[in-house]
């Protein structure tokens, strides 16, 4: 149903991060996503890839911030030991109802200077029996 795919310069968003976080993560992030934010050296990579996440989200589904979307309607978590999954609420979430969007597959991946995220819309009826 729909296929995004996002980058995120490291060391651009390290920059936007300067000074600016606590004000960025507070209205970018929902508060599931926040504890799971790790301290130290890899803090900044694994925020960046969950905001690439976010974006590739978007453009699977068709659209951008700010047609009835927040950044807080795509959430991006993960459980120890299983990958990262996308839940929609508010405006996405009804975006995606009303386009027939049912699951997420998403991928996140890092380097020293950049974080990717590759996302995958798909219908129930779409997906193969595991």
């Amino acid at each position: 149903m729909g296929h995004g795919i996002d980058i995120v310069s490291l060391p651009d968003f390290r920059r936007l991060m300067e000074g600016l976080e606590t004000a960025f993560i507070s209205r970018t992030f929902a508060q599931s996503e926040i504890a799971q934010f790790p301290e130290g050296t890899s803090r900044v990579q694994h925020i960046a890839g969950r905001f690439a996440a976010k974006e590739a989200t978007l453009k699977a589904l068709g659209v951008g911030f700010g047609n009835g979307i927040s950044f807080k309607d795509i959430q991006i978590t993960r459980e120890n030991g299983k990958p990262p999954i996308v839940t929609l609420c508010g405006g996405a979430a009804t975006m995606a109802q009303q386009i027939g969007i049912t699951n997420w597959q998403l991928s996140i991946s890092h380097s020293e200077d950049t974080a990717i995220a590759s996302v995958i819309a798909t219908a129930e009826n779409n997906i193969p029996d595991a």
